[in-house]
C-alpha cells in the first residue's frame, strides 16, 4: 500500500524533533510500518529507553471527513483511557499542534512491550481464539466506563444528543466520500439515507460511551499471556459500544459477547439492526480508503462492496 498520508522524516530530523520534545539525548531511530495514516518512528534514547514517535499527515493532504481530527482524537482518547482500570496502554511524553519543529503535528508516546496479536493470530487454536476473544470483550466493556454528555467524534467539536444523529453523521459522510472519489458502492445513497432516517433501533441507546473503533489484532499488543497495550486511539468516539471493529459481522464472535455481557449475553433484534448500520458504514469506510489512499490494487474495495451489498438487502 503506498503511503501518501505520511509524513516521512530523514533518521536526523527524527532525533531532532525527540530531543527538543524530550529533552533528552536520542540515539537512534527505525521507521514502524503499522498504521494507514500516520508516520510512526521507534527511537532508541541514550539512556537505552526507547520511545515511538507518531506524525500526523500533512494538514493539507485531503483524508475522508470523518479523519479531519486523527491526531487530537488519539492524545485526547489516551489521556481518558489512562484512567480506566483494566485498560492498559502507553503515556503520551510530548505532544505538539504547532507544526514548529516539524512540518505536521505530532506526539511522542512510551514505546509499547511485546508483539501485535497479529502475529499469533494464525496459529491460534480454537480454544485460544475464544479465550483471547473474551479478553477483548472485557476491555471492550472497560473503556466503556468512560461517558459523556453527548454523542460525537472524540475531540471533534461536532456533538450530537442522541445517538441515531451520530451514527446517520458517520454515514452520510462516508457516503459523501465515496462520491466525492467516485466509488462505485453498489447502491443509492439517497435512498440509503432516507431509509436511515426511518429507523428506529437507535433510540434505546441514550448514554454516550467511549469506544476506542479501531480495536482488532493489529492494535493489540501481547506480552507472553496478557495484553500490554491497546494502541492507536486516533478513531475514538464517544458513542454506542457496538460500534466497537470487533462487533462487525467479519468479527463477532459468541467468546467476545461473553466478554463483553457475561454468560449467554446475545444481542436483541435493535442492537443486531444498528450492528448492521455500522457494518454498512464500516464497509463504505474501507472501500473509501481504497480511492482517497489510493491502494495499488483493489481486493479490499471488492470485499467491502460484497459487504456493502449484502448488508444493505438485510437493512432495506
Amino acid at each position: 500500500m503506498p503511503d501518501i498520508s505520511k509524513t516521512n522524516l530523514s533518521p536526523a530530523d527524527v532525533l531532532r524533533i525527540t530531543e527538543a520534545s524530550l529533552g533528552r539525548e536520542a540515539a537512534d531511530s527505525e521507521p514502524l510500518t503499522a498504521g494507514q495514516c500516520n508516520a510512526l518512528y521507534a527511537v532508541t534514547l541514550s539512556d537505552g529507553s526507547r520511545c515511538v514517535l507518531k506524525i500526523a499527515p500533512d494538514p493539507s493532504l485531503r483524508l475522508r471527513r470523518g479523519e479531519r481530527w486523527l491526531m487530537q482524537t488519539e492524545i485526547s482518547a489516551m489521556r481518558l483511557a489512562q484512567t480506566l482500570p483494566g485498560v492498559p496502554l502507553p503515556r503520551i511524553l510530548a505532544e505538539d499542534r504547532t507544526c514548529a519543529l516539524c512540518p505536521a503535528p505530532f506526539f511522542i508516546m512510551e514505546y509499547a512491550p511485546g508483539h501485535s496479536a497479529a502475529l499469533d493470530r494464525p496459529r491460534w487454536s480454537a480454544e485460544e481464539h475464544d479465550r483471547w476473544y473474551r479478553r477483548f470483550g472485557e476491555m471492550i466493556r472497560a473503556i466503556a466506563g468512560a461517558r459523556a454528555p453527548s454523542f460525537g467524534i472524540v475531540a471533534s467539536g461536532r456533538t450530537f444528543s442522541t445517538l441515531s444523529a451520530f451514527a446517520g453523521d458517520m454515514l452520510e459522510m462516508v457516503l459523501a466520500d465515496c462520491r466525492d472519489f467516485g466509488v462505485d458502492t453498489g447502491a443509492d445513497a439517497d435512498e440509503i439515507l432516507a431509509r436511515f432516517g426511518r429507523e428506529t433501533a437507535f433510540g434505546c441507546v441514550t448514554e454516550p460511551r467511549l469506544v476506542h473503533y479501531d480495536f482488532w489484532e493489529n492494535n493489540v499488543m501481547l506480552e507472553g499471556e496478557r495484553i500490554s497495550s491497546l494502541l492507536d486511539w486516533e478513531r475514538a468516539v464517544w458513542g454506542d459500544p457496538l460500534m466497537e471493529d470487533r462487533f462487525r459481522s467479519y468479527a463477532l464472535c459468541p467468546a467476545l459477547l461473553e466478554g463483553y455481557g457475561g454468560p449467554g449475553f446475545t444481542l436483541d433484534e435493535a442492537a443486531r439492526r444498528r450492528c448492521l448500520w455500522y457494518d454498512l458504514t464500516m464497509a463504505a469506510c474501507l472501500m473509501a480508503d481504497v480511492f482517497v489512499r489510493q491502494y495499488a490494487e483493489d481486493s479490499q474495495y471488492r470485499w467491502a462492496r460484497r459487504m456493502f451489498v449484502e448488508t444493505w438487502e438485510k437493512l432495506r
